[in-house]
């Protein structure tokens, strides 16, 4: 048996002989270098390299063989030293006092350790491999406390970041108490390439009272054994194992009496030596624990994961903010830039750190624009930041190196949707096995999130699908996917069309919300009668959102394509009207309208003939019961047409403020709403209660009022629109005022979320309704600034709103009570004489509610000059339209906030 001699100097011994003399410093400096690794094989190159730094690569191999043979003929034991054509190695059971030494410490005899030390490691030896051991174990002799068992460094090999973690703070504090709880020993962080797995670890180490080892997994190649991962940990422990137990042994002996927490990071490439070692380490150390970050989960007994995601938006612009701050102080600051860059990013920390670097030279502003047009995101300098983590395209190129072709090909394919999609539209258009997307999943490149309704749905993050768009692209199968990507979602859009006036409406608005990006991108892929069908189905969807705008543009181009005479386009021109009116471009939507009109489809011609009337100027209660009395005729008790019989009573509540009979109005809407019950159309059920509450109000009945209100507020509940909780808000005001002795607190709480909803709501009618119900709270609270600016939003709306003169009445009657209300006499006496004079000749009497306001606002005019009231009365009966607006127009002076009105608010 041979045993080689390190410490104190070079000596080897065999059979109880000691040969301590080389006729070549240079054999004697290569025996020792095999001697400091006598398990492993030794490159010749590296050995030549230590020994002959400065020589070109043929002289350092000649030079090795000259040095093995005075080595072997130096030796008293010629087979001591093995060799072939690439690596030279010891002989086995060759042992080392090193080797013995650390095998003492890990048992912890610590007087049989230092017995052992006869000295330095190899002094007078000078090779960079041997100046490195010796400091090592130097170190490790210095550390050895009275039991004899070495402590590595409390925090061994944790990587420096120069910044402080941003954004993470509940995770962290998850983490910790997660760790904390006594069942749980391992933890795998997971989530996608640049999403902060690894600083949130090392801000969980920074906190560790216990020793922690961190042990960098990144430089392993793909597929790496258990064997280099041992090494690994080894190495970041500081020990070297070389002894004669082996070397898994000796560090599961070290582990078992430590508490320590070890932190394996990048495990993914390397999962199944990693799954294996860690489940070793677990059973045979109970005092450890692991804390490793992957993209994909071990799968081992014990397992618990934490999966981040991206920062929330505020979080994001918070951490944005202080990071181009920190590259630049004297960076302005831009919110709207913030919150562009950031949701174009979806605050994924490593690109925000990205785009941060880039504001050394650009603004806030530039940066967002730059995205915007699709321009990368570069590299960062951060000497922080591991290279594969220096740009967001080296941190992709490591995750897709990690996957088999059909999961490449995948990843390649699911660019193709905009915004997600659900399980079947990924299986079908990608053509996909199930296996493959879930690898997708389980390496954290895609997210799943299963639904409210049992599905589950699948996104990458943006700058993720932005990088397999290219790929997509090149790939050469981008067309045929698109054309299967528009097919799929353009009958999913007629599928949900008649849906959205029955029973599941809301599911369906909800299901075509989360598609909104996916129908966008169908657009440039389908056929002129596509696109057509896919306006149609999407009519009811556009008007029930408030997307007008959108709803008009897209269906515009449809028709620009196909002007041959079809259902399809009277269908489509159906829409386009019902659009145009909506938003209040009368001319267009009549002009749709009435071509619409003209279809031989009953439903189309029926529907176009119902939304003609209510948009006519002229017409009375009277004159609309009898136009529709052929519709009621034709749609009574049949199944097709109980939607738009139900529709033509519903609209008749539109005419009745002239005819100011409640009982008819009751009767027609309470009718009207049943059969929208009966059809499951929740929204047009909401509409109907919201006009009986109204009328019950007016009258006072506040006993037959409230179940319908409380009706209301649980259907609001089921639909979830901004449309339908305005709705409601605006009916709670309402009900609010209307009571003899209203709560300030509640119409506050209801003024406050109004003001945050109104401006959301696309039609604008709905916009106009909301900002009168606003103002007159506004004015019962006395916040006269904010009924100022309600006033101001309703103006803002004339032009497009005011197709019917009474509309134009309402306004300028708001803007004559506010005028009470601060005791402008003049101008409010102008125009409630105009106010006066356009009832009149409607034959639209006000209600007992509105009488009451009347009178009260008259006599806040009347009281500091009763005949300056009446000249001015007078004066407003010769207005016109124009000139009554211009004068509502006119700034007015508001009091301070909390000054009360002159007469309390009815």
């Amino acid at each position: 048996m041979t045993r080689i001699l390190l410490l104190g100097g070079l000596c080897v011994e065999v059979h109880g002989k000691r040969f301590e003399t080389f006729p070549r410093r240079k054999a004697a400096a290569l025996l020792a270098l095999l001697a400091l690794r006598p398990q492993q094989r030794h490159a010749r190159e590296e050995l030549a390299v230590q020994l002959w730094p400065d020589a070109d690569t043929e002289t350092g191999r000649r030079n090795l063989r000259q040095t093995l043979l005075y080595l072997r003929q130096a030796l008293p034991e010629q087979e001591l030293v093995h060799a072939d054509s690439h690596a030279l190695w010891l002989a086995e059971g060759t042992t080392t006092d090193v080797a013995t030494f650390e095998a003492a410490l890990l048992r912890g005899e610590g007087t049989r350790a230092r017995s052992l030390w006869r000295g330095e490691l190899l002094p007078g030896f000078f090779e960079e491999a041997i100046l490195t051991e010796r400091e090592r174990l130097n170190a490790l002799l210095a550390q050895v406390p009275a039991a004899g068992i070495p402590a590595p460094s409390p925090r061994a090999g944790l990587p420096l970041y120069l910044s402080e973690l941003q954004g993470r703070e509940s995770e962290l504090e998850r983490l910790s108490l997660l760790l904390s709880e006594p069942g749980v020993r391992l933890i795998t962080l997971l989530g996608p390439g640049g999403v902060g797995k690894t600083r949130l670890a090392v801000a969980l180490a920074a906190g560790m009272k216990h020793d922690v080892v961190f042990v960098e997994l990144a430089a392993l190649s793909s597929g790496s054994g258990e064997e280099r991962l041992l090494q690994s940990i080894i190495e970041a422990l500081g020990l070297s194992l070389h002894g004669e137990e082996p070397r898994e042994e000796s560090l599961l002996r070290l582990m078992a009496s430590r508490n320590l927490l070890l932190i394996l990071d990048n495990a993914e490439h390397v999962l199944p030596a990693t799954s294996a070692l860690v489940l070793r380490l677990l059973r045979a150390a109970p005092r450890l624990k692991l804390v490793v970050t992957s993209r994909e989960p071990l799968r081992v007994e014990g397992e618990r994961t934490l999966a981040l995601q991206p920062l929330d938006p505020t979080v994001a612009a918070r951490f944005l903010r202080t990071s181009a701050r920190a590259v630049r102080p004297d960076l302005p600051d831009d919110p709207e830039a913030l919150r562009q860059i950031c949701a174009q990013l979806e605050g994924l920390p490593l690109a925000l750190e990205l785009a941060a670097s880039q504001c050394r030279s650009l603004s806030l502003r530039e940066l967002a624009q730059d995205l915007s047009e699709g321009f990368g995101l570069g590299e960062t300098a951060s000497a922080s930041l591991p290279t594969r983590q220096r740009s967001l395209e080296a941190t992709l190129a490591w995750s897709e190196a990690l996957l088999v072709p059909e999961q490449r090909a995948l990843l390649y394919r699911l660019a193709v949707f905009a915004g997600g999609a659900e399980r079947a539209a990924v299986l079908e258009i990608c053509q996909a096995r199930r296996e493959s997307l879930a690898a997708l999943v389980e390496k954290s490149l895609v997210q799943a999130q299963i639904q409210p309704d049992g599905t589950t749905r699948y996104r990458f993050l943006e700058p993720i699908r932005q990088w397999c768009v290219e790929r997509l692209e090149r790939s050469g199968e981008a067309p045929e996917l698109r054309q299967r990507h528009a097919h799929w979602y353009l009958v999913l859009a007629e599928k949900a069309a008649p849906e959205l006036r029955r029973a599941e409406q809301h599911l369906w608005l909800k299901k075509l919300d989360k598609e909104q990006a996916n129908l966008l991108a169908t657009w440039p892929y389908l056929t002129g009668q596509e696109s057509l069908r896919l306006a149609v189905a999407l009519g009811q969807y556009w008007q029930r959102r408030g997307l007008l705008t959108e709803g008009i543009q897209r269906t515009e181009q449809a028709l620009a394509g196909v002007l041959e005479p079809s259902e399809v386009r009277f269908a489509a021109l159906l829409v386009l009207g019902t659009l145009y009116s909506a938003a209040g471009d009368s001319v267009r939507g009549r002009a749709c309208l009435t071509e619409a009109a003209q279809a031989q489809s009953r439903t189309i011609a029926i529907e176009a003939t119902l939304a003609l009337s209510t948009d006519s100027k002229a017409l009375t209660y009277e004159s609309y019961w009898a136009s529709i009395q052929p519709i009621l005729e034709e749609t009574r008790g049949t199944t097709w047409g109980r939607w738009h019989h139900a529709q033509a009573l519903l609209q008749v509540e539109s005419f009745l403020d002239s005819l100011n009979d409640h009982a008819i109005k009751l009767e027609r809407v309470s009718q009207a709403t049943a059969l929208f019950e009966a059809e499951g159309d929740l929204h047009k059920v909401m509409e109907g209660l919201y006009s009986l509450v109204g009328v019950h109000l007016v009258q006072q009945n506040f006993v037959a009022a409230a179940p319908l209100l409380q009706r209301l507020q649980e259907t609001a509940a089921l639909l979830e629109s901004t449309y339908i909780e305005v709705l409601t808000l605006s009916m709670q005001m309402r009900a609010q005022r209307a009571r003899p002795h209203p709560e300030p607190g509640a119409l506050r709480t209801l003024v406050e979320r109004l003001v945050v909803l109104a401006p959301r709501l696309g039609v604008p009618s709905d916009a106009f309704n909301a900002w009168h119900d606003l103002l007159q709270a506004s004015r019962h609270l006395a916040l006269w600034g904010q009924a100022q600016h309600a006033l101001g939003q309703m103006l803002h709306f004339r032009q497009r709103n005011f197709t019917r003169p009474i509309l134009g009445v309402y306004l300028l009657g708001a803007v004559g009570s506010f005028l009470a209300d601060i005791g402008e006499t003049e101008r409010g006496g102008r125009l409630y004489g105009y106010l006066l004079e356009t009832r009149e000749q409607l034959g639209a009497l006000p209600n007992p509610l509105e009488q009451r306001v009347y009178e009260r606002d008259l006599a806040c005019l009347r009281a500091p000059d009763p005949e300056g009231l009446e000249r001015a009365l007078a004066e407003g009966r010769q207005l016109s339209f124009e000139q009554a607006l211009a004068l509502a127009q006119q700034p007015l002076a508001l009091p301070p906030d909390g000054t009360a009105p002159l007469l309390p608010p009815i």
